[in-house]
């Protein structure tokens, strides 16, 4: 594993035994560009200028004299990449039922390596977003969070953040369980649907939009034309 960008000399140790044997080195199993330098007899070298390519395939073979069969003679794998920036824009969330603590957060630059990111006691395979059961938290509802992420290439750590759990839960969509719409003139249209969640203060809202409109339409509940059976949790809403 090297930085991207930089200078790197791969070099070829041969123990064919034939005499002046001709020696190729294959990157990702293209001759690659530029000279082979002689450090010994055995061993030549290929020196490569601002590596810019995240995976390599280097392969090295010969051919011996009065053969046209090429044989292996050695071969390896070079990753460039880079060290991972500090995660940033963190942002946690609960969804109702799901017993889970949501996070995504900003990695920032591709670093072109395998990366993970640390999160108190549990390691996780890096990826824009992480899930931690409630139940593997120490008990409370205030924590707080950071993200560590490392590779081969170096460590950073996101600054911490405050959470409270009480605050982050996302209440359960509601199911929509009916649609009607009258023949009058204007024709108005009714809505009925059923609430899943139990946090309280919590108020319907709908969104709607002609067939093929790009834009949608959000209406929320006037206290006039709202009504809701708190015995069933259904809500209704007329719209014009």
């Amino acid at each position: 594993v090297v930085p991207m960008g930089c200078n790197i000399s791969i070099n070829c140790l041969s123990t064919l035994r034939c005499q002046r044997a001709t020696y190729t080195i294959l990157l990702n199993y293209t001759p690659a560009a530029g000279v082979l330098r002689p450090v010994n007899s055995t061993t030549f070298q290929l020196r490569l200028q601002d590596l810019r390519v995240p995976n390599w395939i280097v392969t090295c073979v010969a051919r011996c004299p009065n053969s046209d069969k090429k044989e292996l003679v050695c071969g390896t794998q070079v990753l460039a990449g880079y060290p991972p920036e500090s995660p940033s824009n963190l942002s946690c969330a609960v969804h109702e039922h799901s017993e889970r603590l949501a996070c995504t957060w900003d990695a920032g630059k591709p670093t072109h390596l395998p990366t993970r990111y640390t999160e108190e006691e549990a390691v996780f395979a890096a990826a824009p977003a992480l899930a931690v059961p409630l139940s593997a938290l120490r008990g409370g509802s205030r924590y707080s969070a950071w993200l560590q992420a490392s590779n081969q290439l170096g460590t950073a750590r996101s600054p911490q953040r405050r959470l409270d759990l009480q605050q982050l839960v996302i209440p359960a969509l509601p199911v929509i369980t009916g649609v009607e719409t009258t023949e009058a003139s204007p024709p108005t249209t009714l809505i009925r649907w059923e609430k899943r969640t139990r946090k309280e203060n919590v108020r319907c809202e709908e969104r709607y939009r002609a067939a093929g409109a790009p834009a949608w339409h959000v209406r929320r509940p006037r206290p006039p034309r709202w009504r809701e059976s708190r015995q069933n949790t259904r809500c209704s809403k007329a719209l014009p």
